[in-house]
């Protein structure tokens, strides 16, 4: 949106296809994207169309990601899901092809992210969480679809079970400010760090 406005989307898209050689066009949770795939095949008959789902999303339109991949299989090649029990969703529920499915997971470099590498000291000393004290990391984009809400009573419980266990929220997102102010209304400030987008 901040680049062209919506009625002028298709024919950027359009026009970059054409004008870069694109073989391969992937969609990544966009629903416009969605909309546009079966014009952009009989647009182009030869592009290589692939499409990537990463959550079942039963409470937005009736399926989310995978019911909405599965009305437009007839165009997609390959749909890559990041988790089996998503995938198992669009099939058994959405009649989505299992052959036309593959699992990959999201990755990360697990050298870079070795947790032997570090112990955490900068972001404990900064935030002033004791060296001993369990920290969980909720790492994700702050929406409703993530839960946020559901990981703060998560918290508290276990708040009462495990002594100075410490939550990391991590992200971005509609639901930051709201979850701000809720964790000091539930007085979790001891308990629930927000570092926003890092």
């Amino acid at each position: 949106p901040s680049f062209l406005h919506m009625e002028d989307w298709s024919a950027f898209i359009h026009y970059y296809i054409q004008s870069r050689n694109v073989d391969v066009v992937m969609n990544i949770s966009s629903y416009y994207g969605y909309y546009l795939l079966p014009w952009l095949r009989k647009e182009f008959p030869d592009l290589g169309i692939l499409d990537c789902v990463h959550a079942e999303g039963k409470y937005w339109r009736a399926g989310g990601y995978p019911r909405v991949s599965a009305v437009v299989d007839s165009v997609v090649e390959k749909t890559f899901v990041t988790n089996e029990y998503t995938r198992q969703i669009m099939v058994s529920n959405y009649g989505k092809p299992i052959e036309k499915t593959q699992v990959i997971y999201t990755g990360i470099d697990a050298t870079y992210f070795d947790p032997a590498g570090t112990n955490g000291t900068d972001i404990r000393r900064k935030l002033r969480i004791q060296e001993k004290s369990p920290v969980v990391l909720f790492l994700c984009r702050i929406a409703a679809e993530k839960r946020p809400f559901l990981m703060l009573e998560i918290a508290k419980a276990a708040q009462q079970r495990i002594p100075g266990i410490c939550f990391l929220v991590v992200g971005d997102g509609p639901q930051l400010g709201e979850l701000r102010k809720e964790i000091q209304r539930q007085h979790l400030e001891k308990t629930v760090y927000v570092t926003g987008r890092q």
